[in-house]
């Protein structure tokens, strides 16, 4: 299910919708279709939203894509998914990257009853669906978002739908929210039949919901990435450790490269320039002389001028860092960085985290931009500013 906008994940999302955001130059909902198809399920429709039909069908080719032209909700996308099938159904939410044994476990836990529900431990239950568990080990209820939550055991994201969920699904009733919640139809379930429950490994699942949580899932990603140079690495550059650099890319020399690092095809890296663990640079991106990439994901078509720094950041495609333009990652006090997402302020846990760039932004020269904060789609930043708030799509920020 794949019809979100993924608006607190702006303003990386504000051209590319979540599912498709880029992961070592693969969208995110194809690294999820590899770990089903790893598990034995065979993917065969996503659920999208009308909005990005086309984008989709570029990102991922050969697959049905079935629209959910009015946002109605999550009961709704699933009714829309179980319509078009006659047999078991394995169903996984598109902004959740679940490794293929926590899969597997789903699926093994499905018997002949009408559903099975992954679910994970977590240290912050209030923010998804909290999982309680009757006598016999199956589900009792769900509450969704409870400001004192009566376990940490939420929903993960996905699930196995026997064909008579459906009677369940066309039964539920639009919520407080307006929409048809699937959390209402396992519930409804749960009330006359047992709905198992897997509980799966916290260490196999990737939960991509705000901005920082594209840096945790690149990390892990590049944990797990071989070596492979095929573009030109000049003489007098170096490379160390498991760094991957795509075709027709150009590592210049006097760079030196600590891996894990991830560089597409058509990517210069200039002269004495540094790119520490846990990079990623897209395609057809330009690195500049004697810059620095930090623990960042840079996504295509992305320029940063000589002299810059890039920290625990990510750029979103077409940027262009005007010489001189510095990311700053760690705040005076030391203590963990907050970001604004949708009107709340929220404590990210990280110690070390940069700024969230959105497409087409322009910075000129001389730029400073301090710790969590969000640059909006196709912005301007004039040369020579400190940037110490948010700024918003196609703002001209001037010091």
């Amino acid at each position: 299910m794949a019809a979100g906008m993924g608006t607190r994940l702006n303003p990386l999302t504000a051209c590319t919708p979540k599912p498709l955001l880029r992961f070592l130059g693969k969208p995110f909902l194809m690294h999820q279709l590899e770990e089903q198809l790893k598990a034995g399920v065979t993917p065969l429709q996503i659920v999208i939203g009308p909005a990005y039909k086309e984008v989709f069908k570029k990102s991922i080719g050969s697959i049905n894509f079935v629209e959910q032209k009015i946002a109605l909700g999550t009961a709704d996308a699933a009714k829309l998914a179980l319509r078009r099938v006659d047999e078991t159904v394995f169903l996984q939410y598109g902004d959740n990257l679940i490794l293929s044994p926590s899969i597997k476990r789903v699926l093994e836990k499905h018997r002949d009853n009408v559903a099975t529900i992954g679910a994970i431990r977590v240290n912050n239950p209030e923010k998804y669906g909290v999982i309680q568990l009757n006598p016999r080990g199956t589900l009792d209820r769900i509450e969704e978002k409870p400001l004192k939550p009566k376990s940490n055991l939420v929903l993960a994201g996905l699930y196995v739908f026997s064909r008579d969920f459906r009677n369940y699904l066309e039964r539920v009733n639009r919520s407080e929210r307006g929409e048809f919640e699937l959390t209402d139809a396992l519930n409804m379930a749960a009330l006359s039949t047992d709905v198992e429950v897997a509980e799966i490994d916290s260490t196999e699942w990737f939960d991509l919901t705000f901005p920082w949580d594209v840096l945790r899932i690149n990390r892990f990603l590049l944990e797990h990435l071989d070596q492979e140079i095929l573009g030109e690495v000049e003489d007098g550059a170096h490379i160390k450790g498991n760094v991957a650099v795509g075709k027709y890319s150009v590592i210049k020399a006097g760079a030196y490269i600590e891996g894990p690092v991830w560089i597409g095809s058509k990517v210069v890296v200039g002269p004495n320039s540094y790119v520490r663990p846990y990079s990623a640079i897209d395609d057809e991106c330009y690195i500049g002389n004697a810059c620095e990439i930090k623990a960042s994901v840079v996504y295509p078509r992305t320029h940063i001028g000589h002299l810059s720094y890039v920290g625990d950041s990510v750029l979103s495609e077409d940027v262009n860092f005007g010489a001189g333009t510095l990311t700053a990652n760690l705040r005076f006090d030391e203590k963990s960085i907050r970001v604004k997402v949708s009107g709340k302020v929220l404590d990210t846990g990280f110690r070390k985290l940069g700024c969230f760039i959105g497409p087409g932004v322009k910075t000129g020269i001389n730029v400073s931009l301090n710790p969590g904060v969000k640059i909006g789609a196709y912005a301007r930043i004039f040369p020579g500013c400190v940037v110490s708030r948010d700024v918003d799509d196609r703002e001209s920020f001037s010091c």
